[in-house]
């Protein structure tokens, strides 16, 4: 894992904790862990999400004004699934509930129609330039349990020594 891939790691993770996602996945049974990184175990409680961020590429490169720093433009890609089933007591379904969830990430992270994302979101080596959404969709991936996804283009500005 890359220094900039790491910085997105952690960077995400601290605004997950720093919003109220995790309660709003266990007011719905999902348990702890709540947020899983690249997949969740078989028997993993749901609703659960699991999140990636995909290998970022270079998109430019510039001098910073020093003989021995220069500065990368790279861009990579953020994805959220989020996995679900019916709720005892809840009258939504599967995909609803999954929807409800991805809203809510949606208003942390971006993307959400009518609320600013309120994600601090800070590198320890660089600068977040954009968490742009792209899209999201929702498939059935078993009898009453779906799979919402969330996606999102992110553009980062990191040093780079040479």
């Amino acid at each position: 894992m890359s220094v900039g891939s790491a910085d997105i790691q952690k960077a995400v993770v601290a605004a997950w904790d720093a919003s109220s996602l995790d309660a709003k996945f266990t007011d719905l049974g999902g348990g702890s862990p709540v947020l899983n990184f690249n997949e969740a175990t078989p028997e993993q409680d749901q609703p659960y999400a699991v999140w990636s961020f995909g290998s970022s590429m270079v998109e430019t490169r510039t001098t910073g004004g020093s003989a021995t720093l220069n500065r990368e433009i790279r861009n990579g890609s953020l994805r959220f699934d989020v996995h679900s089933r019916p709720v005892p007591e809840d009258s939504r379904g599967a995909a609803q509930i999954a929807a409800y969830l991805i809203e809510e990430i949606m208003k942390v992270f971006g993307g959400h129609p009518t609320e600013n994302p309120s994600a601090c979101i800070s590198l320890d080596n660089g600068e977040l330039l954009t968490v742009q959404f792209t899209r999201d969709y929702c498939i059935q991936t078993g009898n009453n349990n779906y799979q919402w996804t969330l996606e999102y283009q992110v553009l980062v500005d990191v040093p780079v020594a040479l």
